[in-house]
This record gives structure tokens, sequence and C-alpha cells, in this order.
């Protein structure tokens, strides 16, 4: 039997997210892409709140960037429930940071808000969920 060298640090120990507490102040973030295009966009943008499971399902453009994403954001989310605490994303942390950091939006970017780079069920489940009704939906 042979061994394979292992080429990268040692995985870490898993942390536990953090329990919200209150509506709106962990989310998670996730794209459902490669949709067929309806009026132009062909992207939805889903945005779950970890405590309610609330979510909310946001048309976009598979070309968005950070600056788009934060417009999104701010008419969607921070406007209606504030500015999360706790960010769970796949997209990178980079990606999410740059998110939070636009100044000409005036979103204040908060030392104590944590970004998550995860996957997790709870924004997959209606991920699949969204994505399997569709097409009965457009029918």
């Amino acid at each position: 039997m042979q061994s394979k060298p292992q080429c990268h640090k040692p995985y870490g120990s898993l942390k536990q997210l953090p329990i919200p507490e209150r509506p709106w102040n962990s989310i998670s973030m996730d794209f459902i892409e490669k949709l067929l295009s309806s009026s132009g966009f062909d992207t939805i943008l889903v945005i779950i709140d970890q405590l309610t499971k609330q979510a909310i399902f946001i048309t976009a453009y598979d070309t968005i960037t950070s600056t788009d994403l934060a417009r999104l954001f701010v008419l969607h989310v921070f406007s209606k429930h504030n500015i999360p605490f706790h960010v769970i994303s796949d997209r990178g942390s980079e990606f999410v940071s740059k998110v939070m950091d636009k100044p000409n939006i005036r979103i204040r970017h908060s030392s104590n808000t944590s970004v998550y780079i995860v996957t997790t069920s709870k924004t997959t489940s209606p991920n699949s969920y969204l994505s399997w009704s569709l097409p009965t939906i457009m029918l």
C-alpha cells in the first residue's frame, strides 16, 4: 500500500458557529447560478437569517461585483434588518469583506463583524428546493 505525502498544513479543529442573539444578527449567503435568463437575470442571491431561517431571494446577474452585491445588501437586508455581525459564505472572505467596506454606500464595517467561509445546509437546502421548483414555476 502506498501512502502519499501530505502537501498541506494539518487541518484545524472545527468551531461551532455562534448562536445568534437576535434575528438577522447572523446571515448566510449563497448564489444559485447558471439559470435560464429571465429579463436578463440568470442568478439568484439567497440570503438566510440563521436564527429565524427566513430567506430572501434576490435576482442578480452572474457577473455581479462586490459593489453590486453591496447595493443589493443595502436595499434588501441592511435597510430592513440592520447590519449583521456574522456573514456566512463560501465566496471567500475577501469578496465578502469588500461588500462590507464600500465607502460610497456608507456601510461602516464593524470590527466585530465576522466572516465565516463554509457551506451550510441551512443555505444549501433552500437553494436545492428553489432550483428544483423553478422549472415548474416558469411554465
